[in-house]
């Protein structure tokens, strides 16, 4: 109740109620140090006990120093609840306090937990640990201090697990949302109520899925805090996955704090020793966990494969339940509902309720996804366009360029402030902004289920202003706008304007695709003699390979209207640049170079004399292909017009 009207958290109570807890915990160590100095005898005789036996899948197994390192280890992991939380309120934190936060949880879980743990042994007898393991701080606060104490420690419990509870509430909250706002989870979770402007869909789902829960389990608490534990190792291990995909994916983004390999990996394995811990010792728990997780996760694989589910629904209704039409063979094409058209009242898709299933993916489709480019790439618009097309359920795409200058539409610069600095940059934007018109127009022609269009924006900043402007121009959320990885400058604005990173910008690829246009329009092909003819010989026997990186690229092979050969666009200037962390891709950088000068008997020509002495020793290249000799470079000016299989 107190979240559906509105109730959320409070800095200032969050520090009460902070303070109240730290306060009573170091009572109850004070207290319980002094009683544990007066009555040596009870941790001497704790630490005299033999190891109890432990259950292994079922199984109950003599315990030793090794299984009780490991099953405790496992047990205690769920006292260190609270930092799968914290990244929740990552967005509404200044610079540099998220790492505060996970320093003091670190530092007070560290210290209250092995302290107590100590304690609990120098105060209770094993016997006593055992009858009142529900309750351990509490009847320690009895022992120690008296009633009191004990009623003291209760209350504090019930105000910090209070406050969990709302936590719980605001957090769940705010990633459903987000995750609906994502396509992720159905839209009606966003839904707000007019009375309080909460989503109540998702706190009463959030409480119907608790309460069948602790039904479901009898209300047993050691069964709850198992599904929990799994629940809470999963998140980490997330954590840490999450971390060593970054720095697999995306090695050159900004960051102040650079986590080494060993940390991320030595995390991971930690926290699934402790998901093994808890699974060997009560694998019936895992089958709760697992039930919700299913049913979460199928809901999620519906809505993210909704367009599938939907066709496949569509042709079992056709074939099940043809229409009239249908049988005239009068059946119109049912790709029509990919188009941006409202579906015709008489528009017959061969299925009675047909038109029902073709407005519903009509309305998933529409949706408009927007991209961010700052500069004309062929090979980042195509990798934006691949994206989109395998991961969004859209068929329309606003490619967005920006433009500080105000006057760019103006093609006459006579103002006696423009210096001649002035005139070449807004000649040089023109032509990228002319670049990026050209490619949409390709683009929108090479992929006819997705309707690309090219907005440019005049006399603006990109800033967080801007983005919301356009979002509410375009009626797009900010969520569904893309941009590339940003660089150093600045990546701390950038980060403020919401739209989503799409792929890294600084990655090297084997190919990566740039339009360079003259002034006769043509376009070349900038090529490496060694490493063309390298890539020719190796790209039967390693094509797939670059197919399993995403930063692998293909070459694209655009035929223009009218055009017997394919002018294309290639830039194969990178073809020996590899990641560093990989030896795979050392290793195949020096094989590369290696057959590259083998083939080539010297290395690659630098002056119109060695080209031409390099190009008499391979009349074949010749043959295929015509090339020239351009500012100091080879190009390769027109290419048949057969495949060449990328």
């Amino acid at each position: 109740m107190l979240s559906i009207v509105g109730i959320a958290e409070s800095a200032s109570v969050a520090l009460v109620i902070f303070i109240g807890h730290v306060a009573t915990l170091t009572l109850l160590s004070g207290c319980s140090l002094y009683y544990a100095v007066q009555h040596p005898n009870i941790f001497t005789a704790n630490m005299q006990t033999e190891f109890p036996d432990v259950n292994v899948a079922g199984h109950f197994v003599s315990g030793n120093m090794l299984t009780g390192i490991f099953y405790g280890y496992s047990s205690a992991m769920l006292g260190i609840t609270g930092f799968e939380t914290s990244a929740q309120f990552v967005e509404e934190q200044a610079p540099g306090v998220f790492r505060k936060t996970l320093r003091n949880m670190w530092v007070f879980a560290t210290c209250y937990n092995l302290l107590l743990s100590f304690l609990s042994l120098a105060v209770l007898p094993l016997q006593g640990i055992y009858a009142d393991e529900n309750v351990v701080l509490a009847t320690m606060g009895r022992v120690v201090a008296g009633k009191w104490l004990e009623s003291w420690v209760s209350v504090d419990a019930f105000v910090v697990l209070a406050g969990g509870v709302l936590t719980s509430y605001v957090g769940i909250t705010g990633l459903v949302r987000r995750l609906a706002f994502d396509r992720v989870l159905p839209a009606f979770l966003t839904h707000t109520n007019k009375w309080r402007g909460t989503n109540h869909n998702i706190i009463l789902l959030f409480f119907g899925l608790q309460a069948s829960l602790v039904i479901l389990l009898n209300a047993d608490s050691t069964a709850l805090a198992g599904v929990f534990t799994f629940a809470f190792l999963s998140v980490m291990a997330l954590f840490a996955f999450g971390c060593i995909l970054l720095k697999l994916k995306r090695e050159d983004i900004p960051r102040d704090v650079h986590a080494p390999w060993w940390s991320c990996i030595f995390g991971l394995i930690m926290v699934l020793l402790g998901l093994l811990g808890n699974l060997l010792g009560d694998p019936a728990i895992f089958t709760y966990f697992a039930l919700y997780f299913v049913v979460f996760a199928a809901t999620m694989f519906i809505m993210l494969e909704r367009v599938f589910i939907l066709r496949i629904l569509l042709y079992i209704m056709q074939q099940l339940f043809p229409s009239r039409g249908s049988r005239d063979g009068a059946v119109e094409d049912v790709e029509a509902v990919k188009s941006q058209v409202k579906v015709k009242d008489g528009a017959r898709t061969g299925a009675k309720g047909g038109r029902t299933i073709t407005a519903v993916l009509q309305e998933i489709h529409l949706p408009a996804i927007v991209f961010f480019v700052k500069v004309a790439n062929l090979s980042v618009l195509n990798k934006a366009i691949l994206y989109v097309r395998k991961n969004e359920q859209t068929h329309n795409l606003h490619v967005v360029h920006v433009s500080e200058d105000a006057e760019l539409d103006n093609e006459e610069d006579n103002s006696a402030e423009v210096t001649e600095a002035d005139v070449q940059r807004r000649q040089q934007e023109r032509e990228n902004v002319e670049d990026l018109r050209e490619m949409t127009r390709i683009f929108d022609l090479t992929y006819p289920k997705l309707k690309i269009d090219f907005v440019h924006v005049c006399g603006a900043h990109f800033d967080s202003a801007f983005v919301h402007w356009l979002s509410d121009e375009l009626s797009v959320p900010p969520n569904m706008m893309f941009i590339r990885q940003p660089g150093t400058k600045n990546i701390h604005q950038r980060s403020a304007l919401r739209p989503r990173t799409l792929f890294a910008s600084i990655c090297p690829v084997l190919i990566s695709v740039s339009l360079l246009r003259k002034s006769h329009h043509i376009s070349f092909l900038q090529i490496d003699v060694a490493a063309a003819m390298s890539f020719a010989i190796l790209t039967q026997l390693m094509g797939n390979l670059s197919a399993v990186y995403t930063n692998f690229h293909r070459s694209l092979q655009l035929k223009r209207d009218g055009d017997s050969d394919a002018k294309i666009v290639l830039n194969l200037l990178s073809l020996t640049q590899v990641r560093r962390w990989s030896f795979l891709f050392y290793a195949l950088q020096l094989l590369v170079l290696g057959i590259a000068h083998a083939l080539c008997d010297k290395s690659v020509a630098t002056t119109e004399e060695e080209w031409s002495a390099c190009a008499e020793k391979d009349n074949q290249m010749l043959k295929s292909t015509r090339m020239e000799w351009i500012d100091g470079r080879v190009y390769i000016v027109e290419l048949p017009s057969r495949e060449y299989g990328h």
